[in-house]
């Protein structure tokens, strides 16, 4: 399956349908907002509960296995 570019700036809720619709495993993982490497006017548009980066990242083809699964980053 291809990770979907929409993942970036999608909130955590419909992340979570879409990794259920694809039927992959995931995890979340927060990371601060000043660690993106954005400017402050950048930093103050991100939504809190948003995805801001995707391991593997979009675009990619991912395959399922049982010990693999996507990291879905999220500022809160």
């Amino acid at each position: 399956v291809m990770i979907p570019f929409e993942l970036i700036n999608m909130k955590i809720d419909s992340a979570e349908n879409m990794m259920s619709i694809l039927d992959v495993d995931y995890v979340l993982e927060r990371v601060d907002r000043n660690s993106l490497g954005l400017s402050d006017e950048e930093i103050e548009k991100i939504e809190s509960g948003t995805i801001v980066n995707v391991n593997p990242s979009v675009g990619t083809y991912y395959t399922q296995s049982a010990d693999s699964f996507i990291t879905l980053y999220y500022v809160d």
